[in-house]
């Protein structure tokens, strides 16, 4: 699990930073938002790996931690994502019918991708695991409906991606450069792709 690896990497190198100015600030909705998406992967990551590794499983106890695991993991990339939707629409100056609109985009998308997830986890079954000492749970069938919730979150980011693409542009054009606005775009872009 690299990605996981990666995360840990991060938090251990940027957790210095994130008692000093994270921790005493004052709570708002943008810093709960912040911790949400900074810590509930630990708990997904613990929760996954229980899943996968423990011995002697029931059927029922891998159904419930897998959805547990994959409405965790749903919520943290919905998370995730209004962040980078605020992100994208303080560059985009803030007008307020622009944030309506993308709020009303993040709902809606969020909205068409839950349905079509819910309905797959509903259709994923299990089966014992026949071998001895054979780790985790042994998937019997499951649905793929969710290929819409996926194409309903690659088109949500790229839009995302594309509007922040079009104020760059715009802001680089105007003749402005700062190094701030720079790695704000430059992590920005990298984060959607």
């Amino acid at each position: 699990m690299p990605f996981d690896d990666l995360q840990v990497l991060d938090w251990l190198l940027t957790f210095e930073m994130e008692v000093s100015f994270i921790w005493p600030a004052p709570w708002t909705k943008m810093k709960v938002l912040y911790l949400l998406g900074r810590y509930m992967p630990f708990i997904d990551v613990t929760l996954l790996i229980f899943f996968m590794f423990s011995d002697g499983l029931s059927v029922e106890t891998c159904g419930v931690l897998y959805r547990c695991v994959a409405w965790m993991f749903f919520c943290g990339i919905a998370i995730a994502s209004l962040i980078f939707t605020l992100r994208t629409w303080a560059f985009l100056v803030r007008w307020p019918r622009i944030g309506l609109g993308l709020f009303i985009f993040y709902i809606s998308t969020w909205i068409v991708a839950a349905i079509p997830f819910g309905l797959y986890l509903r259709t994923i079954t299990f089966i014992d695991v026949l071998v001895p000492h054979l780790l985790g749970c042994a998937k019997r069938s499951s649905s793929t409906i969710l290929s819409i919730s996926f194409a309903a979150g690659m088109v949500y980011i790229g839009t995302m991606l594309l509007l922040m693409v079009i104020q760059a542009v715009l802001f680089f054009r105007s003749g402005t450069d700062s190094n701030l606005v720079r790695v704000i775009y430059h992590d920005g872009m990298c984060s959607a792709v």
